[in-house]
């Protein structure tokens, strides 16, 4: 399956994975929006991504970066993938 990203009352959705195969369009999707767009917040849920691997990981700390960097808000929920929380703390207190 690949990658699918929906919207939905202001939350993108992931759904799918979000692996190498499927970083191209990912990337350019939310950098786009974190760059171009007039949103201040940018919320990504993860309930429904079956499988996320480290380029996948690493894309999602990148987001991260260039929202700081665009001054704007980057949160990830979901109930999924309690090692990428960690993860995120563990980077965040780095």
């Amino acid at each position: 399956m690949s990658l699918q990203i929906s919207k939905n009352n202001g939350v993108f959705h992931l759904t799918g994975k979000l692996n190498t195969s499927t970083l191209r369009p990912f990337n350019i999707h939310f950098e786009h929006i974190l760059e171009q767009s007039d949103i201040a917040t940018v919320q990504v849920n993860i309930d429904y991504l079956d499988q996320i691997d480290m380029d996948g990981f690493d894309a999602l700390k990148t987001l991260k970066a260039v929202a700081l960097r665009n001054q704007k808000r980057f949160f990830i929920n979901g109930d999924g993938f309690s090692e990428l929380y960690n993860a995120f703390k563990q980077t965040d207190v780095a």
